[in-house]
């Protein structure tokens, strides 16, 4: 199978910008013109959000069959695998944002690359404030670059990505720390597993560090292994890399360590896993 396909960012209109909006047609158009394949694993090095317009279809974001469509705002974070299955009469705005365009202080549920449902289903007045937003959006990006447009740009994403939030008025917005802690863990999990570490990088102590984590319900080392275990699931799934290749990549010492580990965390050896996923 082929390896997935690394996303980074770029812009064929504003490289500069850190932000670009266009629509599901016109990707399958670019792919056909490069003649490459959608249905290709694909991990991103930004966020995406689709604000469906039109349709209902749906994309795997990290095995999950995810919904995209009318009616649905579909969110990609930074560093999750996502494969599409093209449906036609399927539409939606894309909004490619990559990650240090957004504020540090935004730190929104949606785009947290452990989010549980990337996905909200909305309708009636909220549906019509969000296309206006994302239509006002679209104008802005088309105007010519001016030192006004990021701030621009940034706000009206923020308006959308709050106006989301507040359909759970009552959760807790996650601290800005804790959003650091997760990118640490992505950058560094095929080097280092120890909690230590992580706090040292960040500037508390392991035991400051398990208070920031306690409200996910896990500990910062089953943060940690989880990111690892994903990772291995990733390419299990979307790849024919052997266990010893696979074991070099993500900070395993032995293949027969990387065996364990697996078996321990998702139930059944990588063998098994990568079969019963291709079956």
């Amino acid at each position: 199978m082929p390896a997935i396909h690394e996303l980074v960012y770029r812009s064929a209109t504003k490289p500069e910008l850190g932000f670009e909006i266009f629509t599901l047609r016109e990707l399958y158009r670019r792919r056909v013109v490069l003649g490459e394949k959608l249905e290709t694993p694909q991990r991103l090095d930004f966020h995406m959000i689709y604000v469906g317009t039109r349709g209902r279809g749906e994309l795997f974001v990290d095995f999950a069959p995810t919904p995209i469509g009318k009616g649905i705002v579909t969110f990609v974070a930074r560093g999750r695998v996502q494969a599409f299955r093209e449906a036609p009469g399927v539409d939606a705005c894309l909004l490619l944002v990559r990650a240090d365009f957004l504020s540090p202080l935004i730190a929104p549920r949606f785009l947290s690359p452990d989010a549980p449902v990337p996905y909200v289903k909305i309708g009636g007045e909220l549906e019509r404030e969000v296309q206006a937003l994302v239509a006002q959006l679209a104008a802005e990006y088309a105007r010519p670059l001016d030192r006004f447009q990021p701030m621009i740009c940034e706000g009206l994403l923020r308006a959308v990505l709050l106006r989301l939030e507040r359909l759970h008025p009552d959760d807790p917005m996650p601290p800005p720390a804790l959003a650091r802690f997760r990118e640490l863990v992505d950058r560094d999990f095929a080097t280092t597993r120890s909690v230590a570490h992580y706090a040292r990088a960040i500037g508390m102590s392991p035991r400051t560090l398990h208070a920031l984590v306690a409200p996910t319900g896990r500990s910062p080392k089953e943060l940690i292994d989880a990111r690892v275990a994903l990772e291995l699931r990733r390419h299990l799934a979307h790849t024919d890399l052997a266990i010893k290749e696979l074991a070099a990549r993500t900070g395993f010492t032995e293949s027969t360590n990387l065996v364990r580990f697996f078996v321990r965390h998702v139930g059944e050896t990588p063998g098994q896993f990568r079969a019963r996923y291709r079956k």
